[in-house]
C-alpha cells in the first residue's frame, strides 16, 4: 500500500484528537439520555450524535487499513454504514495522513466552538433545556458534520499528483515559494474586528432582505427587529445557512440592483468619473461548447463570423439605448477617466495607459451582479492607471447556466477588439483580462477558450480569488476556511455551484468549467498573470495549484499574490459611505500596482 505520508508520524496527534472526540461523544450521549428522559425523543440531536459517530467509524476504518487489514469484504461488513466504493478506493490509492489530521483538527476546532456552552451548561447545572437558537443550530450542525465526512472521503485518499499532500520539509513544496509574493496588512487586530462587524452586517442584510419579499420598507423594518432580538436573528440565520436555496441567494444579493429606490439612492452617492456609460454589442459569434473546441470545428465559425461583420457597411452604434433584457446583445459598462462625446461612436482610450483596456467580470457566485460594489474600485483603477474598463454584465444563473456566460464574454471580447481596430483604427490595442471570484472563473474559462483558437490574445491576466477547479470530489486544506468565512459560508458556496453547473456537465474533464484541467498546450499560450488570494480563503489552495501548474509550463511568468490573514471577497470589504474595513483601500492599491505594471 502507498501512503503519501507515514501514519507513525501522526500517531500522537491522532491519539489526542480521538481521545477528545470520545470524551465529547460520551458527554453528548449523556445529554441525549437526560433530554430523552425529560423531554422525549429529540430526533435532531440524536441524528447529530449519530453523524459524529459515523465520522469516528471512518477514522477507525482507515486505521485498520493502515495496520494491514485489507480484506475488502470483511471491512465492508464491519463498516456497513460507510460507502463500500470509498473503502475499495482507499485500498487502491493509499492513505493521506496529513490531510486526515488536518480534517480532524478542523473538526475539533468547530465542535469546540459550537458545543462549548451547551456542554458547559450540562456539566455545571445539568441543563438539557436547549434554547431555541441551539435547536435551530442543530440543523446547521448536521450540514457541518456531513461536510466533514464528505471531505474525509476525498482527503484521506493519497494522490501523488497533489503537491500539497507532501510534508512541509519536502524540497518540491519548498520550491513553491518562488511563485508566491507575500503581502501583509498593518494592524490585523483592527482589520479582523472590522471584518467581523462587516460579517455581522452582511448576515443581518441577508436575513432582512430574505424576509422582505422584495420590499425596501419591509427590509428597513426587519433591520431594527433583528438588531434588537438577537435570538430571533440567530435562529433565522441558522435556518437560512442550513439550507440556502438559489432563489433566496439571488434575491438577497441582487436586492441593491433590482430595488429601484435603493438603486437610485446608491447612484446619488457614487463617485464621479469622466465616462460611465452602458454599451451594447451583438452576440454575433455562435455558441460553442468544450467539445466544439476539442474537435477543432469552431475556428471556421469564427472566421465566417468575422467575414460577415466586415461586410456590414454601417458600424455598430455602441452607445445607442437598447433593451437590457435582449439576449441577442451583451451589455457592459465603460469606465474611463477620459470624457467621451455622448453623440459619438468612439470608445475611450488613453495614451497614458498605452492604449490598454480591461475586460472585467465581477463576482457574485454566478448568481448576482454586484455592480455597485465593483465600481468603487474599478473607477479608482481607471482614474489612477488610465485604463478603460469594460465591466461585463453577463447573464446570471440559475436561469442561465454554464457555458452560456463564457460564450457571452467571448462575444464581448471579440467585439471590443473589432470596434477599436475596425471602427477606431487602433493598431496597438492591448487587452487585459480581469475578474474576481466567480468572474475570475469565467475569465479563465474565456482564456482557455481563446488559447484553443486563432484569435488576438490578451496581454495579461489579473485574477482575484478565482475558483479554478469546480470538481466536487476532492479536498484541499483551505476548504475548511469556508466554515469560518463571514461572506462565503460552505453551504452558500454549494448552492452557487449547484445553480451554475448543469447536471449533465462533465465534471472530471471539462477544462472550460474547471480551468485547472487545461492541457499544457493551452496553458503555454497564457500571457503573464497575477492571481490574488488571502491565505485564509477557501480557494487559496486551488489558486496556488493553478499558479504552480502555469509556472511548470512557462516558468517565471505567473505569480500568486498571497495576502496574510484574509478570507474570500476582500475587494468588497468596504461598502458605500465608508462602512466596512478601512484597510480595503490598501488591498485595492495592491491590485492597482500590479495592474499598472502590465500596461
Amino acid at each position: 500500500m502507498i501512503e503519501s505520508n507515514s501514519a507513525s508520524h501522526y500517531t500522537s496527534d491522532l491519539a489526542l484528537l480521538m481521545k477528545s472526540n470520545d470524551e465529547r461523544l460520551a458527554i453528548l450521549t449523556r445529554m441525549q439520555e437526560e433530554r430523552n428522559k425529560h423531554h422525549g425523543q429529540d430526533d435532531d440531536f440524536c441524528t447529530f450524535i449519530n453523524k459524529i459517530q459515523l465520522l469516528k467509524k471512518h477514522v477507525n476504518m482507515v486505521k485498520e487499513v493502515s495496520q494491514g487489514r485489507r480484506d475488502l469484504k470483511r471491512l465492508c461488513i464491519k463498516y456497513k454504514d460507510i460507502d463500500h466504493k470509498y473503502i475499495e478506493q482507499l485500498l487502491k490509492s493509499g492513505i493521506c495522513w496529513k490531510y486526515i489530521i488536518h480534517l480532524l483538527k478542523g473538526f475539533e476546532e468547530m465542535m469546540n466552538i459550537e458545543l462549548s456552552w451547551p456542554i458547559k451548561n450540562f456539566e455545571s447545572f445539568g441543563d438539557v433545556d436547549f434554547c431555541e437558537v441551539f435547536c435551530s443550530r442543530l440543523l446547521l450542525l448536521h450540514r457541518i458534520v456531513d461536510q466533514f465526512i464528505e471531505l474525509f472521503h476525498y482527503g484521506s485518499l493519497a494522490n501523488p499528483e497533489d503537491l500539497l499532500q507532501l510534508e512541509e520539509d519536502n524540497e518540491n513544496l519548498k520550491n513553491m515559494d518562488k511563485v508566491v509574493i507575500h503581502k501583509t496588512i498593518n494592524n490585523m487586530d483592527k482589520f479582523n474586528s472590522q471584518y467581523l462587524l462587516l460579517g455581522a452586517l452582511f448576515k443581518l442584510f441577508k436575513i432582512s432582505t430574505h424576509h422582505a419579499q422584495g420590499s425596501l420598507v419591509r427590509m428597513a423594518l426587519n433591520f431594527p427587529y433583528y438588531a434588537l432580538f438577537a435570538n430571533k436573528r440567530q435562529r433565522d440565520l441558522n435556518l437560512f445557512l442550513s439550507d440556502p436555496d438559489e432563489g433566496s441567494l439571488s434575491t438577497t444579493w441582487n436586492f441593491a440592483s433590482t430595488n429601484k429606490l435603493m438603486r437610485t439612492s446608491l447612484q446619488l452617492i457614487e463617485s464621479r468619473i469622466g465616462t460611465k456609460r452602458d454599451v451594447f454589442f451583438r452576440k454575433a459569434f455562435p455558441e460553442f461548447t468544450v467539445k466544439d473546441l476539442e474537435k477543432g470545428i469552431y475556428q471556421k465559425k469564427i472566421d465566417d463570423t468575422l467575414k460577415a461583420i466586415r461586410k456590414i457597411e454601417e458600424p455598430w452604434m455602441v452607445y445607442q439605448a437598447r433593451d437590457k433584457n435582449d439576449k441577442s446583445l451583451i451589455r457592459a459598462t465603460v469606465l474611463s477617466a477620459e470624457k467621451t462625446d455622448p453623440n459619438s461612436n468612439i470608445l475611450p482610450l488613453s495614451q497614458k495607459a498605452n492604449h490598454t483596456v480591461v475586460l472585467y467580470a465581477g463576482g457574485g457566485g454566478f448568481l448576482a451582479n454586484l455592480q455597485v460594489l465593483q465600481e468603487t474600485f474599478l473607477k479608482k483603477w481607471a482614474i489612477n492607471t488610465g485604463v478603460t474598463v469594460f465591466e461585463a454584465h453577463y447573464s446570471l444563473c440559475p436561469e442561465f447556466k454554464y457555458p452560456y456566460q463564457t460564450n457571452e464574454l467571448f462575444n464581448l471580447y471579440m467585439q471590443i477588439i473589432i470596434h477599436y481596430k475596425e471602427v477606431q483604427k487602433v493598431k496597438d490595442l492591448k487587452v487585459i483580462l480581469m475578474g474576481d471570484s466567480a468572474g475570475g472563473n469565467l475569465i479563465m474559462s474565456l482564456m482557455n477558450m481563446l488559447a484553443a483558437v486563432d484569435v488576438p490574445m490578451p496581454s495579461a491576466l489579473q485574477l482575484i480569488y478565482p475558483p479554478t477547479d469546480l470538481r466536487a470530489n476532492r479536498f484541499s486544506p483551505s476548504m475548511l476556511f469556508s466554515m469560518q468565512d463571514e461572506l462565503l459560508y460552505f453551504t452558500i458556496a454549494k448552492a452557487c455551484f449547484s445553480a451554475y453547473v448543469p447536471k449533465d456537465a462533465d465534471f472530471q474533464n471539462d477544462w472550460l468549467l474547471s480551468p485547472y484541467l487545461a492541457s499544457d498546450k493551452i496553458l503555454q499560450r497564457y500571457p503573464k498573470s497575477h492571481i490574488y488570494c488571502g491565505d485564509k480563503d477557501t480557494l487559496h489552495d486551488d489558486c496556488l495549484r493553478m499558479v504552480l501548474k502555469l509556472d511548470t509550463v512557462n516558468p517565471g511568468q505567473h505569480h500568486l499574490v498571497q495576502i496574510a490573514g484574509l478570507f474570500h471577497g476582500f475587494l468588497g470589504f468596504k461598502l458605500p459611505l465608508g462602512v466596512g474595513v478601512a484597510a480595503t483601500e490598501k488591498l485595492h492599491e495592491i491590485v492597482q500596482d500590479y495592474l499598472a505594471q502590465d500596461l
